[in-house]
């Protein structure tokens, strides 16, 4: 694998933390309005966030 197809997935997955970390925040917001499931939601989805950090992370030690 290239040092380009590396910072390309590197690049993908930092993008992919940005778009789950706004869906915690959408789940907060459902929380306070009272949504019964948001706070499950929310602690599943900044679980996926640390996993994915933590792959590009990975992919930068390369």
């Amino acid at each position: 694998m290239s040092s380009e197809a590396i910072d390309r997935l590197i690049s993908t997955l930092d993008s992919a933390g940005e778009e789950i970390a706004d869906l915690a925040y959408l789940a907060v917001r459902d929380q306070i309005h009272g949504s019964d499931d948001a706070k499950n939601r929310e602690k599943k989805l900044m679980s996926a966030r640390r996993a994915v950090v933590k792959a590009a992370d990975a992919l930068r030690s390369l």
